[in-house]
């Protein structure tokens, strides 16, 4: 048991402090671009972007939204939810494809369905 979170631990520090490479960057640029233009465009039809007041970018119970406020809205609900999910399913439950292919597919696929079924559509 200890051996296991030691190595979890050990393949978090690793996916923290490891940089991507200058494509990897460029990927990621123009992935949150489009990701983003979706959103925008999704949530302004719905209504869920407004700026009116009760909107996410209006005022809510009459205080104005601050940039302050609306980057810690954002980081409250998107990015800190991700950041553990991604953390816990990628990288602590995945095993690490550097163990060879024979390691690696049985544990991915049986956490892959793990994932799948835990996310019910």
């Amino acid at each position: 048991m200890a051996q296991s979170v030691a190595s979890s631990l050990k393949k978090l520090v690793i996916a923290t402090v490891t940089l991507p490479s200058p494509r990897g960057w460029l990927s990621l640029g123009a992935l949150l671009g489009v990701e983003a233009m979706a959103v925008y465009t999704i949530g302004t039809a719905t209504g869920f972007l407004n700026y009116d007041e009760g909107g996410v970018l209006g005022e809510v119970h009459g205080r104005q939204r601050t940039p302050y406020r609306v980057v810690n809205t954002a980081l409250q609900t998107f990015v800190f939810p991700c950041a553990l999910e991604e953390g816990l399913w990628r990288v602590v439950l995945m095993p690490d494809p550097r163990l060879g292919w024979a390691a690696f597919y049985p544990g991915a696929l049986f956490w892959l369905g793990v994932h799948v079924l835990s996310h019910p559509v």
